[in-house]
């Protein structure tokens, strides 16, 4: 029980930095490009994660040895994953990006049973069923609508394949066991997949070297920490022995539901509406059906 706890736990924690991330994004997006922004929000991460690691010369001798799965996990869950996300982000409205990252958790589930031999149970149908319904409640309350005027289907098809990056770097992470800590693992995936998507800025974006003002720096800063320490609990939880992706991953049902708390204590504009509420408790009984079994299992052994 004590295991299952410190696992939902540091999952939650996790997902609660991220629910934060959103207005700090577009904050960022003002002043620069998505690809560019990225870039420098993981390499700073990556090198915030850096002094909590230990064990350097057994770490860096690893990683070097399984360097390309690494590679791999660099690829999906930084480079592809918050690459298209950013960009993503430019080309549509708050609620189709809040309920697209809400249905993260069903992307899992569907993509871990095809690839990672995860079987997707009953109790877990019922259990995505319930959170994705709330997820889609709350974005037509919270935002006012799934489709506006300003929503493109070229952002949407963007954010769906983020989607699907990201569920395949949770997967990669969970089944390839690789004997690097989590830390040193997640600081070289998070500056290695910013610097690459720093040198794409290159590529498409300008304005690289130009002054930004204060509220940049806050916010560059700010998105640095959250994917710095959100992922390495991230990291964490996914290397522990017994902990399933499929089913961990439910709790990212809960980051529009806290960014939007978030707004209602945070923006004077904001209010809590009653729809909002209702797929809120849709998501907490999505995640009663997923753990009630198993703690009512650990309970009696």
């Amino acid at each position: 029980m004590k295991h299952s706890l410190k696992v939902i736990s540091l999952a939650l924690m996790a997902c609660v930095l991220w629910s934060t991330a959103f207005v700090s994004i577009k904050i960022g997006l003002r002043y620069m490009g998505p690809f560019q922004l990225a870039g420098l929000r993981f390499m700073l991460a990556g090198i915030l994660v850096l002094p909590f690691c230990r064990n350097w010369k057994i770490n860096i001798k690893n990683a070097w040895t399984y360097r390309s799965k690494i590679l791999k996990i660099c690829f999906f869950q930084t480079f592809g994953l918050y690459g298209l996300f950013h960009l993503g982000m430019t080309m549509v409205s708050a609620s189709v990006t809040a309920l697209i990252v809400g249905a993260g958790p069903l992307f899992i589930a569907i993509l871990a049973s095809l690839i990672n031999n995860e079987p997707l149970t009953k109790r877990k149908t019922v259990a995505l069923t319930i959170g994705f319904s709330g997820i889609i409640i709350i974005a037509f309350g919270r935002f006012g609508g799934f489709m506006q005027a300003e929503a493109s289907w070229l952002g949407i098809l963007i954010l769906l394949l983020s989607n699907i990056s990201g569920s395949t770097g949770n997967i990669l992470i969970s089944k390839t066991k690789i004997p690097v800590s989590p830390l040193f693992q997640n600081a070289v995936q998070l500056f290695v997949g910013g610097l690459a998507l720093y040198i794409i800025s290159f590529v498409f974006e300008t304005g690289h070297f130009e002054p930004k003002p204060a509220e940049f720096y806050y916010a560059w800063g700010w998105l640095s920490f959250i994917a710095a320490a959100g992922f390495s609990l991230w990291f964490i939880v996914l290397n522990m022995p017994g902990v399933k992706v499929s089913e961990i991953s439910i709790w990212k049902f809960v980051l529009p539901v806290i960014g939007a708390s978030l707004a209602w204590i945070i923006l004077p504009d904001e209010k809590p509406e009653w729809v909002v509420f209702m797929g809120m408790l849709l998501v907490a009984s999505s995640l009663l059906v997923m753990y009630y079994k198993r703690k009512k299992t650990v309970k009696s052994e």
